[in-house]
């Protein structure tokens, strides 16, 4: 599993986007770390709703990526091609904005680069695709930040774990098939 070193550079799934928002942590986010996004996730992160009050609140990555505070990124037809390395199951479960951001990852044009996610099947397309340690829970990642969080459970460390497991478990009954 990832050795858990504080990543310089990280690339978000969207529903890591929301739930920084939800927290409001994401500017302090943005300054601790060099953030990368999707094209597509930045397209998909548009707003978000408070559970309990029902009212929305705007997110603006493209602004943001205006004034050089985050980086986003579009894959490439090329890039996009390397996700023929992942398994039918794997692949269908994608969206499409974890499908572009595992497209840059295998890529490698953003070296570097962690994945945060807070959803198994991308995690386990990161394992498939051979990214696997490059990966880690946002619970790890605001832990490093020392940022307080009380982690909701597809974010957390606990969860992260036992999806990498099963990813690993999957990884390698595909190679013996």
């Amino acid at each position: 599993m990832t050795s858990h070193t504080r990543p310089r550079a990280l690339t978000l799934d969207a529903n890591v986007v929301i739930e920084l928002h939800r927290l409001g942590m994401w500017r302090k986010f943005c300054k601790a770390l060099q953030v990368t996004v999707g094209s597509i996730v930045a397209s998909e992160c548009r707003y978000f709703e408070d559970s309990d009050t029902g009212e929305r609140f705007d997110i603006d990555l493209e602004g943001q990526a205006q004034k050089g505070e985050i980086r986003i990124v579009e894959a490439s037809v090329s890039d996009l091609t390397s996700l023929s390395v992942l398994d039918k199951m794997t692949y269908d479960g994608l969206h499409d904005g974890e499908q572009e951001v595992l497209a840059i990852m295998f890529s490698g044009r953003v070296s570097g680069c962690v994945l945060c996610t807070g959803d198994g099947t991308a995690l386990r397309g990161a394992v498939l695709g051979g990214c696997g340690d490059s990966c880690m829970s946002l619970e790890a990642v605001l832990g490093q930040l020392r940022m307080k969080y009380q982690a909701r459970e597809q974010f957390s460390e606990a969860t992260f774990t036992q999806w990498w497991r099963n990813a690993q478990e999957h990884r390698m009954h595909n190679i013996k098939l």
